[in-house]
């Protein structure tokens, strides 16, 4: 399994949360919903939602399966939930 590398942080691991929420996880999704996504939920600019979406596939948290669609990988911690086990991972204060 490839290691998941978090040095960009905790926006993306909110929005991937937040599709795993709505889609579940190994569900394939068309890009075009996800970039409306980025765009309505996160505000990202419209000329950086696909490099966004390049991000999380390079992070490992979206694997790419054809030219318009990707695949959600799961991610065992729930930032959301486990704040304080995400900031002790990135090297980061406890927040509790």
């Amino acid at each position: 399994m490839k290691q998941h590398n978090l040095e960009t942080g905790l926006l993306y691991l909110s929005f991937h949360n937040s599709i795993k929420k709505i889609y579940g996880v190994n569900r394939i999704v068309n890009e075009r919903d996800l970039i409306i996504k980025l765009g309505r939920q996160f505000l990202v600019p419209k000329n950086l939602r696909v490099l966004a979406i390049k991000e999380l596939e390079r992070m490992g948290l979206l694997k790419r399966i054809t030219k318009n669609s990707v695949k959600i990988i799961d991610y065992k911690l729930n930032v959301e939930e486990d704040a304080n086990k995400f900031l002790k991972k990135m090297h980061l204060f406890s927040i509790l």
